[in-house]
This record gives structure tokens, sequence and C-alpha cells, in this order.
């Protein structure tokens, strides 16, 4: 649920939205009352409804720009110019007030994060249960940065989910997963390793990966849901919950994080590795026996294919450099495997590679469809292009 703030200025209120799920990046979004001739243009009606009556956007704030509706009255942008700071401590007032807050470090522009195996998919705010650990951490950091406090947790979490975060990380060792009850209300169901279980991460993976929330409380997990009185309560799987999957707001929150690339870690002259065995390229068929695609898993990182190769009990194939990354693609294709860039890997390490019809190398991964003709520098492909969406359908990969 957004978080709104009214602010009142003479006869006149406005309504501050935070809305950090712009497609254009997270801002805090002005409404005002059709009726408020100091801010609304002639003739226009209302496009929004809440508790507190009819409104209309006037402008947008992204932290750094006030921009108005180019139609509004002149005074209009310096009154706004003139409420932003009424409006920081009335939010602050307001975050000073919740009980049980969890606190975050914002450091070099951005809150940290973090990617976690159990959620291979998006990225994860990082969290501390206490303003002294936050401390702690930013101490050891070694540059600038500030601790906050989350104020209410449930309503920080929310906002967090619609500005595009896959979930959270309390502490470094603690997964907060975002889900949805029967009613397709959010919940925040928080998984650690019990006492005497298993290791955290670990553990937390394997759940991640093997149960949906509603069964998450075995493989010797601590479970617990965050109530309404903004504590986590034991929870024992007695309400059903689902996984709360937003993949076009995780792309794009991955996108403004580590910029518009094929993949995490390409540069110039990156380097592709493949196992193999007996001469042969190792493929491998997933767990479920009723896939029949094998999947050619190919890396940009040793460290990664050596790890693969360890998971998946192929201790006898060797790591070798692709040299010819289009043919070892191409010829996958034509055995019917399906090639999979850092396989197991967190989404925005990795993506599929096909041959398109046009001859040319092609990748989907987190920031969309990439090109290639040399199997090194890639082209980001227009989301208009249908022969690149046929290409990627007739793939597989859609």
């Amino acid at each position: 649920m957004p978080r709104k703030t009214r602010v009142l200025h003479g006869d006149d209120e406005y309504l501050f939205v935070e809305a950090p799920g712009d497609p254009q990046g997270p801002a805090l979004q002005v409404f005002a009352k059709p009726a408020n001739a100091r801010a609304v243009p002639p003739g226009r009606s209302p496009t929004h409804q809440t508790e507190h009556g009819q409104w209309l956007q006037v402008a947008r704030f992204d932290g750094v720009a006030l921009t108005v509706d180019p139609d509004a009255p002149a005074p209009l942008a310096a009154t706004l110019q003139g409420l932003l700071p009424r409006y920081a401590e009335m939010r602050e007032q307001h975050i000073a007030r919740a009980k049980h807050p969890c606190h975050w470090i914002h450091a070099e522009g951005r809150p940290l994060h973090g990617l976690h195996p159990a959620q291979p998919a998006g990225l994860l705010f990082k969290l501390w249960s206490s303003a002294e650990r936050a401390a702690a951490v930013v101490r050891e950091l070694g540059v600038e940065a500030r601790v906050f406090s989350t104020g209410d947790l449930r309503e920080f979490l929310e906002l967090r989910a619609e500005e595009g975060y896959a979930g959270a990380l309390l502490d470094d060792e603690e997964l907060i997963f975002f889900c949805l009850d029967a009613a397709g209300r959010m919940q925040f169901l928080r998984i650690a390793a019990a006492a005497g279980g298993e290791d955290a991460d670990e553990a937390a993976a394997e759940a991640g990966d093997r149960a949906a929330p509603a069964t998450v409380a075995s493989h010797h997990l601590a479970t617990h849901l965050l109530a309404e009185n903004g504590r986590f309560e034991p929870y024992e799987g007695d309400e059903a919950l689902e996984p709360f999957v937003d993949q076009d707001g995780w792309d794009r929150l991955l996108v403004r994080t580590f910029g518009l690339l094929p993949f995490h870690g390409h540069a110039a002259g990156w380097r592709c590795f493949m196992l193999v065995r007996d001469g042969q390229p190792v493929a491998r068929r997933g767990d479920d026996p009723t896939e029949r695609q094998a999947q050619l898993p190919l890396f940009h990182d040793p460290a990664a294919a050596d790890e693969w190769r360890s998971r998946h009990r192929q201790g006898k194939a060797a790591i070798e450099r692709v040299t010819d990354l289009k043919a070892t693609v191409a010829a996958a294709q034509a055995r019917g495997e399906l090639v999979q860039l850092q396989p197991d890997d967190h989404r925005v390490r990795g993506g599929t590679l096909w041959m398109g019809r046009d001859g040319a190398l092609h990748l989907l991964g987190y920031s969309g469809i990439w090109r290639s003709t040399d199997g090194d520098a890639f082209t980001r492909v227009d989301e208009d292009d249908t022969d690149a969406a046929a290409d990627a359908q007739s793939s597989g990969t859609t």
C-alpha cells in the first residue's frame, strides 16, 4: 500500500505519495484537490480516490528535481519547494514513533543490497535488527554511509516490494521472503536456520529452491511471520502463503542497480568456459523426470563452473575455454540442448543463449534480449523487434 502524507498549506492541502515502483525510478508524487486553483490547471478532472477524497497529480519529485505539471499555475513550483522540508519533517516524526523498527544503511548513493541463492531472481534489501549492528557495519565499510530507521516495518517492506526488491536480508543471516496470503495481502516470512540445524545460507537456499513458503518450515528452519504489531511471530505453516513474484519489477531494479548490460560481469574480451568429459561437452537434464531437454551449461566465471561441477557430481569433467562461442551454441542447439550461461547462479549474472535465424548469437537476460555477431560484443535488441521476439519464442526462452 502506498505511503501517503497530507500536508496543509493555508486553505489548500496536498497529498504526498511515495511511489518507489515508478518505472522511471523511485519518486515522490504530489497530488492536489481538483478545486485547488493554485495547483490545478482549469478543466482538469480527478484521477485518484483515497479515504481523503478525490485528487489528481500535479508534480513529481525524484529526490533531486521537482517537476510540476507544465500547465500548472506559476506559483505551484515555489509552493511545493517550500512544502518539501515540512513533508520530510512529518515523515521523520512518523518513523520515530514506530515500534519495533529495523535499520538500513545508505552508502555511495543507494541502500545496501545483497544477492542470495535462495532468491536468485531479484535483489534483496539489507536490514539490521538494531542501530548498533548497522553502525558496526558502517565502521567496517570504509566509505561515507548513514544509518536510517525503517519506521513501521510492514509499511517499509511493502514499499520495498513495490520498488522491485524480491526480499530482504536481515543481519546478513536471515532471509525475509515476500509472500501473498489467500486474500492477496502482502506477508513477510523470516527464515533462519534453527538451533542445531543446517547452515543458514544452505538451508534457506534449499528451501527457496524446492519449497513453497507454505511448506518451508521443514529443513531444520525456524520460520516467523511478521504480525500486525510489528513483531515476527512463530509460523508453523497454518496459513497458506504463495511467493510474491514481480519479475518485471525485479528486473527494472536490477537494471537500475547493475546497469544495462547483457549480464553482470560482461566486459570486452570476456571469457567463456564449459565442462568437457571424454572429449564431449557436458550437458545435463534436470531433476524432473518429465524434463526431456538437456541443458548445456556455460560459464564466464571459472569458480562458478567448478562449483557447478561439484554440485552435480561431474568431478571427472574438465573446465575448458570456449574458443568459438557461436559454433558451440549452434552445435548444442542442433542437438536439441538449451544453452544456459551461469546456470544455478543469480539471474543478473547469466541468461539463455541461442543462435537466431539471422546467424547472430542472442542472449536473454535480466535486461532483455541482446544480439552479438562475434560472441564478444553485444547490442541490446529493441523490445519492439518482432524478429528477435520470434527467435526468443522459437528457442523456448520465453
